[in-house]
């Protein structure tokens, strides 16, 4: 059950000040390494397997967590201001933490994956030296893939529920480390969910390409807080499927 009184609460001045700082120092760290040209992908090329998975799996991590910290902010936000044991107490920022390291748990397996398809590609020679694939049919499938997956039921219920925190926790609340921890893990299960198709454009638009990460951060935060942001998740299927489907005439035509 959720807290009582959280209707009343907010986070004060300073502990605003102090989350939203730390937000903008590690997204501004994890962008700054991805935009120094990927350093952990030297290994990938001069060392053994289990180095070269390693290494790629901890890129995708750090591009995850730089794609994902800023919409889950306000999730973050709002669970700081649950767990204030009273009115005027003080923010539990280890439970803080524990809740955005059970929801980080979720990108890191999704990491794991994406780093054994990258190598799986690198191996058949399908993967280029700026992180994307080579064959243009599979681009536009994979973009065309994202697209139509934007329209899909899953994706519409995850959206829904990445934009009402407040249902969540109501329905779902835990208390202690462990609770938050399963608090953070069910909500990365959603935007899991919901994220998913829009991340293996990645594969498609270059790993290594900034601009595309950008732009991708920039569509996940209109869907999931800007008004009408079911409305901005299907005119980007759109846009996908039709460039996807070009992409695939292009190969095929």
């Amino acid at each position: 059950m959720l807290p009582a009184g959280l209707s009343g609460r907010s986070l004060a001045v300073q502990e605003r000040f102090v989350l939203l700082l730390t937000v903008i120092l590690v997204s501004l760290l994890l962008w700054g390494f991805l935009f120094s040209g990927h350093p952990l992908l030297d290994a990938m090329g001069h060392s053994g397997l289990v180095m070269q998975m390693l290494s790629s799996f901890l890129m995708w991590l750090i591009m995850m967590i730089a794609m994902m910290l800023p919409p889950v902010l306000p999730w973050i936000w709002f669970f700081a201001a649950a767990t204030k044991d009273i009115p005027g107490a003080g923010v539990s920022w280890l439970r803080t933490a524990i809740f955005s390291s059970g929801y980080f748990t979720l990108w890191g397996f999704f990491s794991l994956l994406a780093a054994g398809v990258q190598l799986a590609l690198r191996d058949w020679g399908s993967y280029g030296p700026s992180g994307q694939v080579l064959a243009p049919a599979i681009s536009g499938f994979i973009i065309m893939a994202s697209g139509l997956f934007q329209f899909s039921a899953l994706k519409s219920a995850c959206l829904q529920h990445c934009r009402s925190p407040l249902g969540y926790f109501l329905l779902h609340w835990k208390t202690g480390p462990v609770g938050a921890f399963r608090l953070g893990f069910g909500h990365g299960l959603f935007c899991l969910g919901c994220c998913w198709a829009l991340m293996t454009l990645s594969f498609a638009l270059g790993t290594m390409n900034i601009l595309w990460m950008g732009l991708l951060l920039l569509l996940v935060c209109a869907e999931k807080m800007a008004p009408h942001g079911q409305l901005i998740s299907r005119l980007s299927g759109v846009g996908l499927t039709v460039w996807g489907g070009y992409l695939l005439w292009a190969a095929f035509g």
